[in-house]
């Protein structure tokens, strides 16, 4: 009997934990769903924050953003992000450069099974010319740092205020605003 009463209250605070879990993260529609009924971002995304409605000390994931829009690749990110400020240890197996560097504080780039680089994401992305974000080699030459799409965004900023910050051979490309009918947008960065 006393067993019986604690494996339901177990299962009941279980039960409690994930639909926590799945509200943190605007899931929480998806509870009652059937899981073949989901779609594979929204597979990836509940199975995520049923993981981590354990509390785990390690997340291993592999191709987290398989099948996801950009919505449920922006939930993903804030879930790793917050299990790692939880004291969870984050590991992902990804081909998704561009979210690699938005997540990633650590890059460990695998060849034919060895490591061929490992460091911080900046370091690794910055300026390569086959493996690193698409955005990173679109600034290549015009701007060293653009690993993100905010640092892309922050380089045209800077560069459009003429405030000095952003980058350099950006404001030289980058019209002014109210240069010549630009309307003050920022045209022809690349030429």
């Amino acid at each position: 009997m006393l067993l019986t009463r604690l494996i339901r209250a177990r299962l009941r605070d279980d039960r409690g934990a994930a639909a926590r879990a799945l509200g943190a993260w605007g899931l929480s529609g998806l509870a009652r769903r059937n899981p073949r009924e989901l779609g594979g971002g929204e597979r990836q995304c509940v199975a995520v924050a049923a993981a981590m409605a354990a509390g785990p000390a390690l997340l291993l994931l592999d191709e987290p953003t398989r099948g996801q829009d950009p919505r449920m690749k922006n939930t993903l990110a804030g879930m790793l992000a917050a299990a790692s400020s939880g004291g969870a240890a984050v590991v992902a197996v990804t081909q998704d450069l561009e979210f690699a560097a938005e997540c990633a504080g650590r890059i460990v780039l695998l060849f034919d099974g060895r490591i061929a680089a490992d460091g911080p994401t900046r370091e690794i992305f910055d300026g390569g010319p086959f493996y690193s974000p698409q955005v990173s080699r679109l600034f290549n030459g015009f701007a060293g740092g653009v690993v993100t799409l905010g640092d892309a965004l922050e380089a045209l900023r800077g560069s459009r205020r003429g405030t000095g910050h952003g980058h350099p051979a950006i404001a030289r490309a980058a019209p002014r605003p109210g240069a010549g009918g630009s309307n003050g947008r920022v045209e022809g960065c690349v030429s």
